[in-house]
């Protein structure tokens, strides 16, 4: 795809980037100026979870230093300075609302300088130094040519908190304290496409979890079937897509199921989808 800088500011050392970890890095863009991007987002990493797969794109693009009592040079104090805003921003736990939500992210530097005079104990300081970071969730199309192609984070479950026991959300995900957690994706968008490929995927961060799909016609969750594929190593859970109209509500709901070890809690990242067919 392409990214248009339409502000009044250069961006400098742009990254393109994924919840999953997935990212590119595109240079500086002057302002008005664009970019060609080609993300791959096929083959995402799912052996880091949760932060760590961002923390694993920081540790690529702005490689930890030790200085070992040494005074560091200009390029490893500007390695420095950007790791430690990212890390500041994308990593926050105590403020995740200063992150972005969006599937695609566009993070850049620039010169921005504000308008209000800064004051320290009401005296404006002899020299200020300025490092703008901007966030922009980017828009992503998902069919090219009648083909789609839905990659797994952008869909993500809704939990059901009538019919969910004691779990409690996170920043990343959900703690499972005991029983279970119901969630629900909306399906409505999806019922007119042919549909080749449906799976679910719930990664845990520690513990075991086991997965089950609410079985329209038996009235009850199911977790292993003919049309049914259940890896608990990968965490994740297959329908044939042939046989997916048995699992989606009249009002285009499909309900998951995630159980914990009946004698500990688990934590796991929010449900979420993988779809892949064919504009009908």
């Amino acid at each position: 795809g392409i990214v248009s800088n339409c502000s009044s500011y250069p961006l400098e050392d742009v990254i393109i980037y994924t919840p999953f970890g997935s990212f590119e890095s595109i240079g500086n863009i002057v302002s008005g100026g664009q970019k060609e991007v080609n993300l791959s987002i096929s083959n995402v990493n799912r052996q880091y979870k949760g932060y760590d797969s961002l923390y694993m794109m920081l540790e690529n693009l702005y490689p930890y230093s030790y200085y070992s009592g040494r005074a560091p040079s200009d390029e490893e104090r500007e390695i420095w300075i950007k790791r430690n805003l990212i890390e500041g921003i994308l990593m926050n736990y105590a403020n995740p609302s200063l992150t972005s939500s969006s599937y695609i992210n566009l993070l850049g530097f620039c010169e921005y300088r504000p308008d209000e005079k800064i004051k320290v104990n009401g005296t404006e300081p002899s020299d200020l130094q300025y490092r703008g970071v901007v966030i922009k969730g980017l828009d992503m199309e998902f069919e090219k040519d009648g083909v789609v192609s839905i990659p797994p984070g952008y869909v993500k479950g809704i939990l059901d908190v009538q019919a969910s026991d004691s779990v409690f959300p996170e920043y990343s995900g959900f703690y499972l304290e005991r029983g279970q957690a119901v969630f629900y994706f909306d399906m409505s968008s999806y019922m007119d496409l042919d549909i080749s490929k449906f799976e679910i995927i719930v990664t845990p961060y520690n513990g075991s979890i086991g997965l089950s799909i609410y079985d329209i016609e038996l009235g009850d969750y199911i977790d292993v079937g003919d049309n049914i594929t259940n890896d608990r190593a990968r965490g994740t859970i297959s329908i044939n897509p042939n046989d997916l109209n048995g699992f989606v509500s009249e009002n285009g709901l499909l309900y998951l199921r995630v159980h914990g070890e009946p004698r500990g809690y688990t934590n796991f990242e929010t449900p979420t989808l993988v779809i892949e067919g064919r504009q009908r």
